[in-house]
């Protein structure tokens, strides 16, 4: 995950940019994940939480340094309703129910 995630992520960016720089303009857009800034991270995922808060800052910075040079930086972030990982109701219901029993005190 770190190697998909971190490494390739920022050595294809390296080997990317210059030409952007050179041409003047370009667009690098990076896939994020609610997990790393919107949701809080839940158990057994901190490293792909992780992962994907080095692909916000990292889409930020690069966002800064080069906007200058006509290069537009973004990170997407899909939240986990819109995204096809529930496959049909049954799992949509099963994700739903964990992630209600993660966030929503059952008490109240």
């Amino acid at each position: 995950m770190i190697r998909v995630n971190v490494l390739a992520l920022t050595e294809v960016t390296a080997a990317v940019l210059p030409g952007m720089v050179r041409r003047g303009r370009g667009a690098v857009v990076n896939m994020g994940s609610g997990s790393a800034s919107v949701l809080p991270s839940f158990p057994l995922y901190s490293v792909y939480a992780g992962t994907k808060r080095y692909v916000a800052e990292f889409s930020r910075s690069l966002a800064v340094e080069y906007g200058s040079s006509g290069i537009d930086v973004q990170c997407q972030v899909r939240s986990r309703r819109a995204a096809r990982i529930h496959g049909n109701r049954e799992n949509k219901r099963r994700t739903e129910m964990w992630w209600g029993s993660y966030f929503y005190d059952k008490k109240s």
